[in-house]
């Protein structure tokens, strides 16, 4: 019976690691983690690690990316993206709407933080899938429990780590506000930022589930 429990622990750990990583791996594509609203141009702009989207540009603008749409693509015929490559590497404002303001377009860049975020998630993906191969052998050789625990353990502070720098830096003055033509608006956490808030979770659950695959438990 108590071998039992044991592995439906070991499973369940298992598929924990499983929805962390696929959570992980939706937050790094998603194009939104910081949104903001300007209400000025009555436009919503979504900052995500790879590509940024905007919400209600003009009919201007869009004719504009109809004659050249090598670089940007379109959701829906509504949220318009762009990879966040294009502006590393171009210092023309080509695809910007004549009504953004220069201090949003540079939000279009990489910085330092956001490469490290998009790091530290890379290797998240590496130690849930070494988790994860190591996992599928448990029941039949605990002896490799201690290194599924170990992975478990290092992906879920990864995760954490992730949450904390990006929440420090996005919350400063320079990354938290944009200033517009008669006002400021601020920056909120977005979809993508809360994806990886429940990876975090679910890697924690993982590790605590692991936790409880010792013997000396049952």
């Amino acid at each position: 019976m108590a071998s039992k429990i044991r592995r439906i622990v070991i499973i369940c750990s298992y598929i924990f690691t499983f929805l962390g990583m696929f959570h992980s791996i939706l937050a790094l594509i998603w194009p939104s983690w910081q949104t903001v609203n300007l209400e000025e141009n009555n436009t919503t702009h979504y900052h995500g690690l790879f590509h940024d989207c905007i919400d209600g540009v003009s009919n201007e603008f869009i004719d504009k990316l109809n004659n050249s749409n090598k670089d940007i693509f379109s959701i829906d015929n509504q949220y318009y993206c762009i990879s966040k490559f294009y502006y590393t590497k171009n210092n023309n404002t080509f695809y910007r709407d004549k009504n953004d303001f220069l201090d949003e377009y540079k939000r279009h860049k990489f910085y330092g933080w956001h490469i490290f975020t998009i790091l530290i998630l890379l290797l998240t993906f590496i130690t849930s899938f070494i988790s994860l191969c190591f996992g599928a052998y448990t029941c039949c050789c605990p002896a490799i429990l201690l290194i599924n625990k170990a992975m478990t353990f290092l992906t879920w502070l990864l995760s954490m780590i992730i949450l904390i720098v990006f929440y420090y830096y996005s919350q400063q003055s320079e990354n938290r506000f944009i200033k517009g033509k008669v006002d400021t608006y601020e920056q909120h956490l977005g979809i993508g930022y809360f994806l990886q808030t429940a990876a975090t979770l679910y890697h924690f659950i993982a590790f605590v589930l692991a936790l409880f695959t010792t013997k000396k438990f049952y």
